[in-house]
């Protein structure tokens, strides 16, 4: 019961009020509960964790596609949010970027004047100067 209630977060004041001391009769205090079940306090939220995981590892096994997306947007960092291309055509006919920017939620480690980070920003602007190198030539 302690583990189960420690891993799930129930505070340690509740989890006393439970527990009677045989000889008092009386609730356990919190220096007791620290005491007495040091080893599963340690613990309990390790082994709970251990149960997430492998259940969540079964459901991608099993091919479950919420599972897949939830391991992939919380553990790989991808999102929902597509990046959106704006291009124009000059008036060779040739296409030139000209803004690239993600729409909705960003990758980790971007910023709102970085979308995608550094290596995004880079790839685009080398994108951009490849294209603009075609219109001119």
């Amino acid at each position: 019961m302690v583990k189960l209630h420690v891993a799930m977060g129930t505070s340690y004041e509740r989890i006393c009020t439970a527990i009677i001391n045989p000889v008092t009769k009386n609730p356990i205090d919190r220096g007791t509960f620290a005491k007495k079940f040091k080893r599963e306090i340690e613990i309990a939220q390790v082994e709970m964790d251990t149960v997430a995981t492998q259940s969540l590892m079964q459901q991608m096994r099993s091919k479950s596609l919420g599972a897949v997306i939830w391991y992939q947007k919380n553990r790989m960092g991808w999102t929902d949010s597509p990046a959106e291309v704006n291009m124009k055509v000059d008036p060779a006919g040739s296409t030139v970027v000209h803004k690239i920017e993600v729409i909705g939620g960003l990758p980790a480690g971007s910023t709102p004047e970085n979308p995608g980070g550094d290596a995004a920003k880079a790839e685009a602007a080398e994108m951009a100067a490849e294209l603009e190198a075609k219109a001119k030539g």
